[in-house]
């Protein structure tokens, strides 16, 4: 009860929410570490409430319901994170990922933009696309607008489907540390030469367990950039990209597992 109440007082100094919803979203904070999911039948087993256990799932449900029909309620917790965390006194590691899967005929789409936090990944803002298949340009640079803001960036990682001309030069032109992972089959062009060729030529000699960084910059979608790339023990090449020195690259994108 002590550390509900504790928990209560703080949250109520970032959030002007009256005394019910802050208990709520104070029991389901303590609740997740003791059900560890975030299922709301199992989580209404625990509330700190002489009710029934079917009327704090209502109680849940009703919270959630209400929370989503805030204005801007992904920027309240947003600005959540970054205080509990402590993120706008450091440099950050974001990864940008996206999680598709079906509910019966319904697609669930999510492009989440996260922050890695000793190596777990802690979503910070997020938009459900409402349609199967990849995102858009548009949907990724309104994501990172939402964070440029309001933390420091030092780096950007994201898998091969998050690529595009447009997309790179909003990076580039926001100053975004990128380590990006590109197609083999990808045409690239080196800088000062006329001629393009593909990724899995340039890095056909690379043997496996090895990695390699090339010298000077190419040229991809219209962006001058770092390459690095590395073969598995099964052959499977990974190259990253980067707008950063690209010996470290390869190390870096790894956050992104997270």
């Amino acid at each position: 009860m002590k550390h509900i109440c504790e928990l209560k007082n703080i949250l109520a100094e970032h959030f002007d929410w009256n005394k019910s919803r802050l208990t709520v979203l104070t029991n389901v904070l303590i609740g997740l570490f003791v059900v560890r999911t975030v299922n709301l039948s199992d989580l209404s087993t625990v509330l700190y409430s002489e009710a029934k256990i079917s009327s704090n799932y209502k109680r849940l449900q009703r919270f959630f319901k209400w929370l989503i029909s805030v204005n801007n309620y992904t920027y309240l917790t947003m600005k959540f994170v970054i205080m509990v965390l402590g993120l706008k006194n450091k440099k950050n590691d974001l990864s940008l990922d996206r999680t598709d899967w079906k509910f019966g005929k319904k697609h669930i789409n999510i492009l989440t933009l996260g922050v890695n936090v000793k190596g777990v990944a802690i979503p910070l803002v997020w938009i459900s696309l409402g349609r199967a298949g990849n995102s858009k340009t548009a949907d990724r640079i309104e994501l990172l607008k939402k964070v440029i803001n309001e933390i420091e960036i030092k780096s950007l990682t994201a898998d091969r489907e998050f690529i595009g001309e447009e997309w790179f030069k909003f990076l580039l032109q926001a100053n975004i540390p990128i380590y990006i992972r590109i197609k083999k089959d990808t045409q690239v062009v080196r800088r000062n030469h006329h001629y393009t060729i593909s990724l899995k030529d340039l890095f056909a000699k690379l043997k496996q367990g090895k990695k390699k960084v090339l010298k000077g910059q190419y040229t991809v979608l219209g962006l001058e950039v770092n390459l690095a790339a590395s073969r598995n023990n099964k052959g499977e090449l990974l190259i990253v990209l980067t707008n950063r020195c690209p010996y470290k690259a390869l190390k870096i994108y790894k956050k992104r597992w997270s």
